[in-house]
């Protein structure tokens, strides 16, 4: 279930990096484009993304031996981390790509647990 969260949170972050500039491009945000770009909100939504992965991804390390969940994650936090210093078009970029090595992780992560649980 913690994984499937982590896709779930992962993919909120792809739909908020993908969108928001998007959405501000073509004006349609007005007043809530300061919202969606503020940095809390890019923390508020770094949260769940850590927490999941921290809660997950060890444990399930322990089961099944397999790092490349955890190195998935591991390269996808430290482009999320870098992203945010980062200029627009390249922070948007290395954004999408964070969250798509996170998610990955997640799925790789319940497909081996899976895989662990039935042998």
């Amino acid at each position: 279930m913690k994984d499937l969260l982590g896709v779930f949170s992962s993919g909120l972050c792809l739909c908020h990096c993908l969108l928001t500039p998007l959405l501000l491009a073509l004006g349609v945000l007005g007043g809530a484009g300061a919202l969606l770009e503020s940095e809390w909100l890019h923390g508020l939504m770094l949260v769940p993304m850590l927490m999941l992965a921290a809660l997950s991804l060890p444990d399930g390390w322990r089961l099944h031996r397999n790092r490349w969940p955890l190195g998935f994650a591991v390269l996808g936090f430290l482009l999320l981390f870098v992203s945010f210093a980062s200029e627009a078009l390249l922070e948007t970029l290395l954004a999408v790509s964070a969250s798509l090595l996170v998610a990955t992780a997640h799925l790789l992560n319940r497909q081996l647990l899976v895989r662990q649980s039935t042998t």
